[in-house]
């Protein structure tokens, strides 16, 4: 690696990274490095810091919306380049233990990639690697960059998205691991919605989802990282969106500075049909703890007593998040700490080293109760390359699922209203019922969106 590489790649270490090896030098000091009271107060009081957090958050709102206008223009499957490219690629960062801080910089980078090529063709790892002249083109891209000025971290993940695994990529020809995992996603997603979305890709026609894996799987090793490839396959079969569509969109979050503790904790509640997502930091899990789709929260004593304390408090008393199940990952040795915490509102101890089956029993009892007692599930998103549509509509029905499945092409949608997994009503422009029905079930292309215990009203008679 040159001076100028490590020098880059010094400068886009994330802070995950950070702090899992401050965990690993002392874990008593992750809790005083920065104090959760402060990083209350500092939201309190709208500093620079979460000024700077909500400038990020409307920065990708702000991106999004170009990009849904540019696709505007694009003439059909086209328009659903973007959407796809960004949700394929964070279910892959999420199943590989990507952070929540990391998954937000790689959805940066994915919204912004369709902006680096405005008027100018789209250029993928596989069509370079199918007509080495295009490799000027790519450079000029990757020069020119956007007019917006990214965090560096999605700068960073942009500018190595044309890195090949084999080190013959561009621009600086770096090499398996070397490449930026974010980067490696986007590569093997970007190219594999090419296929499947343009007729300008290699191919010189939309291909069909096996032969565009296929078409993938050449580059197997050279072009593409093989464990992404292969999480890419997990994902077009549905494991993903069925756990997602299984539990209403809700999902645990797993804090802890230790990486491989969050590893351990996913396989154990992975059997559970649970989704998971992680974080190393304090700070990221109180931008999500307002979302209605965490339904448990594992919190790694690692952090420290007082922090943990400070965030249980903070949490009952909010409304949304006031039952959110509390879960202690270890539990103090002294008496009067662990009864302070379970005061300030944690649930339980999952005492170390973890116990697969009375974790999973007591995160299961704990979190059923939870939505027995009426926690609210989450608007699920997705699309038939992740899903089979008849697939879909036999899930709903399958697990008895209440709820509004909307239905959209590039210019027309449908909806249909299941209760406790009958299908009440359905409609597809001027079709209802079973022809409605028959009609979403046989598009080839598709986005949807399924709201968890969306009622239907059926209209007036006149």
């Amino acid at each position: 690696m040159d001076e100028t590489l490590h020098h880059e790649s010094l400068q886009t270490q994330t802070v995950e990274d950070a702090a899992h090896a401050s965990a690993q030098k002392n874990p008593q000091e992750v809790g005083a490095t920065a104090s959760l009271k402060h990083l209350l107060k500092t939201r309190e009081l709208a500093l620079p810091s979460e000024r700077e957090r909500q400038s990020a958050m409307r920065l990708t709102e702000i991106i999004r919306q170009l990009v849904v206008q540019l696709e505007q223009n694009r003439p059909g499957v086209l328009r659903d380049h973007s959407p796809l490219v960004e949700r394929l690629s964070l279910h892959i960062g999420n199943a590989m233990g990507m952070t929540l801080r990391e998954i937000s910089q790689l959805q940066l980078a994915c919204l912004a990639h369709e902006l680096t090529h405005p008027g100018g063709p789209h250029l993928t790892l596989s069509s370079l690697n199918a007509d080495s002249s295009c490799a000027l083109l790519a450079q000029q891209q990757l020069d020119n960059g956007i007019e917006f000025q990214l965090p560096p971290s999605s700068t960073s993940l942009l500018k190595q998205r044309f890195e090949a695994f084999d080190g013959s990529g561009l621009p600086r020809k770096l090499h398996a691991e070397g490449i930026l995992l974010g980067s490696r996603i986007l590569a093997a997603v970007d190219a594999y919605v090419d296929f499947r979305r343009s007729l300008r890709n290699p191919s010189g026609r939309i291909l069909s989802k096996k032969d565009a894996l296929s078409k993938l799987q050449e580059g197997n090793g050279k072009l593409f990282d093989p464990r992404v490839l292969e999480t890419l396959q997990e994902t077009l079969n549905s494991t993903p969106l069925r756990k997602a569509l299984i539990q209403d969109g809700r999902w645990l979050l797993l804090a802890s500075p230790h990486r491989e503790r969050v590893q351990e904790l996913r396989k154990i509640t992975e059997p559970m049909e649970w989704t998971s997502r992680s974080s190393a930091v304090l700070d990221d899990v109180l931008d999500v703890l307002q979302d209605s789709g965490v339904a448990a929260l594992c919190l790694d004593l690692a952090f420290g007593d007082e922090d943990i304390r400070a965030l249980a408090e903070y949490i009952r008393l909010h409304p949304t998040s006031a039952a959110l199940p509390i879960f202690l990952i270890g539990k103090p040795q002294n008496k009067n700490i662990a009864a302070n915490l379970e005061q300030a509102g944690v649930d339980a101890f999952l005492p170390l080293p973890l116990d697969a089956s009375e974790t999973q029993k007591t995160i299961r009892t704990r979190v059923e109760h939870h939505i027995a007692m009426g926690a609210l599930g989450q608007t699920i998103y997705g699309s038939y390359e992740e899903i089979e549509p008849a697939e879909l509509f036999e899930l709903l029905s399958q697990q008895k699922k209440s709820g509004a499945l909307w239905v959209r092409t590039a210019k027309l949608q449908g909806k249909a209203f299941f209760e406790q997994g009958n299908l009440v009503f359905a409609s597809w422009e001027n079709k209802t019922g079973q022809q409605a029905t028959k009609t979403m079930i046989s598009l080839v292309h598709a986005e949807f969106k399924f709201i968890p215990n969306a009622l239907w009203v059926a209209p007036p008679e006149t």
